[in-house]
């Protein structure tokens, strides 16, 4: 089952996070500063590549701007 959270790291600094079996299959670098939010970098380990991923990313990031 996957599953996904966005966690800051630092004060504005963070990722969304993507789980497949509580083993990490993928992640989202993002920043917010300046009521702006970054997305610098997303990445899916080569063992979960076609499953659509990257897409539950990219959704848990619009679920968290918009909640």
């Amino acid at each position: 089952m996957e599953n996904t959270k966005v966690i800051f790291t630092e004060d504005s600094i963070g990722e969304v996070q993507l789980f497949s079996d509580d083993k990490k299959a993928g992640k989202m670098d993002i920043s917010v500063s300046d009521g702006k939010l970054r997305v610098y970098h997303t990445e899916v380990d080569p063992e979960y590549e076609g499953k659509g991923f990257a897409k539950l990313l990219l959704n848990q990031l619009i679920s968290y701007v918009f909640q």
